[in-house]
């Protein structure tokens, strides 16, 4: 990052919330890390089980569990109350991979996914960049 600093290069980062181990305070230390950063963009994916990978065959023998919806939502919201205002968000959750797809179960309504989101900072009466520092 140190190094396109300055060069006209705008950076745009990618996250999955919710993956093995991660906790609550591990997502939101990464927020507030890439807020520090000279990041301009970021793109916010749900984990998602994938047929024929190591996490998917975890999650069919229940050894992973997945985010529920309202997890995903409320964590969603409480990252963009943190990441800086002028920060662009790109994404909000992940889709694709019909053919091969697994699990989240809700993962696969991305508009209800985008109008929970929109619902729950509704809800709080907030939004992006409210508790940037």
């Amino acid at each position: 990052m140190a190094r396109i600093q300055g060069r006209g290069i705008h950076l745009c980062v990618h996250i999955i919330v919710g993956l093995p181990g991660e906790s609550r305070a591990d997502i939101l230390a990464t927020g507030r890390a890439l807020a520090a950063l000279p990041v301009q963009g970021i793109k916010i994916h749900s984990l998602l089980a994938l047929r024929g990978t190591a996490l998917g065959r975890r999650y069919e023998s229940g050894a992973v569990k997945l985010f529920s919806r309202e997890e995903y939502v409320h964590t969603v919201c409480d990252l963009l109350e943190i990441l800086p205002p002028e920060m662009v968000i790109q994404r909000l959750t992940a889709d694709g991979y019909k053919d091969i797809f697994l699990g989240p179960a809700w993962a696969v309504n991305k508009l209800d996914v985008l109008n929970g989101i929109d619902a729950e900072l509704k809800r709080r009466r907030t939004w992006q960049g409210r508790r940037f520092r």
